[in-house]
């Protein structure tokens, strides 16, 4: 009997520990709605408060395109933890879990498949959320947030900072500026990707780039494989570690803000002063500042040289010199025949093009929304000349030919007819006295009726058949 006691005082024991555990564990949530209803949820690993965004509490639905919901979340100090307040809301987030769960992703998400895992995830059962600081991460922040598509979801709070006793939560709308950022950056690249694979600035911006990240790849490298190398040499089975905790680190979040902050935390603050104090202990040379010199002349070296070469890659071939073949277009104007555009642009002419229109398709949180921004984008030219073409046509109801031009009357314009045409035969007569050897180069009866009207003779004879009194036919010289 003694025995059967022993063991329930156990059993008893155990679950009290077990229960007292779970309270010491637990933390206090409370979150305030828009109708101002408070509830308090207690949050552990065991029991996460699940957040969801309600109807009434969403932005206008017009809004829905530019407009995002958060959840800002205010810790409070644990009264018994004698510690200050967090440096940093960096400081916050390694004991901070976060979840969300939202409605499918977008037709664009969906139509590129595998490619969209870079910018867009399938939060339709769960998928973690990292907050983002309210105070732009100053010293002793005590709030983050966590966002939400204004179309609705829910937040799943697991755990809360290891000093947290309370955190209040509260749903926020805001207008979110890397909407309009989108659609600029889109809309330039749509409608400028000729000018842009046909300017020299961004040729040489291009290949400034590609030479900066070649410097970082090319120092990455060196350092990883003078890591790998010593790990290889002092560590059994380096090689292999090297290899797996690369692929962790890569593809883990979470492993490597642990392993950044950890490092971070344990390596000592980095005196630059002293670096760049150092002296040749012979000639008390600074060894410091030249080797900073050394490698920003480097550096800018390689970047002017990536500039240089991308210039040459892109350059369009020489214009012709003197006189340049043309033809004349459907629409009456020159069209001058150029040498070809390089292979080299029409490529990045596709990739601005191509990379302008996937923004914006991707540019509001309303995929209708940025397929109609598009197809805009796309007609811009036809819908300019169909207004064009309306401005017009309202405008043409009361436009007489005297509004364009000043206008003369009917024995006026005769009479400037009869003027021009007396001067230009007069000037026909004067030509052919100076040159009398021009008549010969016509046929015989050409040549008589020429030398006649040289010597005042009419210019031209009646017809042979009568011509009808009622006919409207003129001839005039203006």
């Amino acid at each position: 009997m003694g025995r059967h006691c022993t063991w329930l005082q156990l059993s008893w024991l155990g679950v009290t520990w077990t229960l007292t555990a779970r309270e010491v564990s637990a933390q206090l949530l409370e979150f305030r709605g828009s109708d101002d209803v408070n509830e308090l949820y207690t949050v552990s690993p065991d029991l996460p408060a699940r957040l969801c965004l309600r109807v009434f509490e969403q932005p206008p639905r017009w809004a829905w395109p530019v407009m995002q919901v958060r959840l800002r979340l205010q810790f409070e100090d644990h009264p018994t933890d004698g510690a200050s307040s967090w440096s940093s809301w960096k400081d916050l987030t390694p004991g901070l879990d976060l979840s969300k769960q939202t409605g499918p992703p977008g037709l664009f998400c969906r139509w590129l498949g595998p490619i969209a895992g870079i910018t867009c995830q399938d939060c339709t059962r769960h998928c973690p959320v990292k907050p983002t600081s309210m105070d732009f991460g100053m010293v002793g922040s005590r709030e983050v947030a966590a966002t939400l598509p204004a179309s609705g979801g829910c937040i799943v709070v697991k755990k809360l900072p290891p000093r947290v006793e309370k955190a209040r939560a509260f749903w926020d709308t805001y207008l979110d500026p890397s909407v309009f950022f989108h659609l600029f950056a889109g809309l330039v690249l749509v409608w400028g990707w000729k000018p842009l694979s046909q300017s020299v600035a961004v040729h040489a911006g291009l290949g400034g780039v590609g030479a900066l990240v070649f410097i970082v790849l090319t120092v990455g490298l060196w350092v990883f494989r003078g890591v790998r190398g010593t790990i290889q040499g002092t560590v059994p089975f380096g090689r292999s570690v090297t290899t797996l905790g690369t692929m962790v680190f890569a593809a883990v979040p979470a492993a490597r803000d642990i392993i950044i902050q950890r490092t971070l935390s344990w390596l000592p603050a980095l005196d630059w002063s002293a670096w760049l104090g150092v002296r040749d202990p012979w000639y008390d040379l600074p060894i410091g500042w030249l080797a900073l010199a050394a490698a920003i002349f480097g550096c800018c070296s390689l970047i002017i040289l990536g500039a240089n070469l991308s210039v040459k890659y892109f350059a369009s071939f020489p214009e012709p010199e003197g006189e340049v073949d043309f033809v004349i277009g459907s629409d009456g104007q020159r069209e001058d025949l150029l040498p070809p555009t390089p292979a080299s642009q029409k490529l990045l002419a596709w990739t601005f093009w191509l990379f302008g229109c996937s923004m914006l398709l991707s540019s509001t949180h309303l995929d209708g929304c940025s397929l109609v921004i598009l197809i805009l984008a796309l007609l811009k030219d036809y819908i300019i000349f169909f207004v064009q073409m309306i401005i017009v046509s309202l405008s043409s109801d009361d436009l007489q030919p005297a509004d364009l031009r000043p206008l003369v009357s009917q024995s006026e314009m005769q009479q400037q007819a009869m003027s021009h045409t007396e001067k230009a035969l007069a000037a026909l007569q004067q030509h052919i006295r100076a040159n009398p050897r021009i008549v010969g180069d016509f046929r015989a009866d050409s040549e008589l009726r020429l030398r006649r009207f040289a010597d005042g003779g009419a210019h031209a004879h009646p017809p042979i058949e009568e011509v009808r009194i009622d006919s409207a036919s003129r001839c005039a010289v203006q």
